[in-house]
């Protein structure tokens, strides 16, 4: 919102709650897969002001729902405008990035580059975990791909045997 807009303070400070409440009702949203939805949360929440985390949410809905051109054009002004304020990338963000950069690109450099914002995390998933050896792989970076599994051994199993925990309990339920 623009200083010079003409609006009070306190209009302003409601402006700024109903975003907060939009965005993360659509985050919510996507985060049960609920992408259609979650896309028109995002969108109305672009009412209220562009924010770069907004468009990177765009991107990842356009991506799920495979509305391939209108992810790449969200993806490439979220990392335009990531470039241009702070460079902070969000895991999410990155992940869903570079999964878009190898499966529907089949840009493995760049795909690489935004795995190494998530990978490097301590909650990363079976997943992010899988689409970063799949990249290395389809870089030839053999050795890299030997030493993830090595070093990351411990946190395979783990999410292996929560994987084995929660198909056991579905099946019970």
């Amino acid at each position: 919102m623009p200083l010079n807009s003409g609006i009070s303070g306190e209009e302003f400070m409601n402006e700024c709650e109903s975003f907060k409440q939009i965005r993360e009702t659509g985050l919510s949203l996507f985060q049960s897969e609920q992408f259609t939805n979650a896309l028109t949360y995002f969108k109305e929440a672009l009412k209220y002001g562009i924010d770069v985390y907004l468009l990177g949410d765009i991107a990842c809905c356009n991506y799920k729902l495979k509305n391939y051109f209108e992810a790449e054009k969200y993806f490439t002004l979220t990392e335009n405008s990531l470039m241009n304020v702070d460079g902070k990338i969000d895991e999410s963000f990155s992940y869903n990035y570079a999964e878009f950069l190898f499966e529907y690109k089949k840009d493995y450099e760049k795909a690489y580059k935004y795995s190494q914002y998530y990978i490097t995390a301590k909650n990363y998933n079976f997943y992010q975990f899988e689409l970063y050896l799949k990249i290395l792989i389809a870089l030839n970076k053999k050795e890299d791909s030997v030493k993830l599994i090595l070093n990351h051994y411990s946190k395979i199993n783990e999410i292996i045997n929560l994987s084995f925990i929660y198909a056991n309990y579905a099946i019970k339920s």
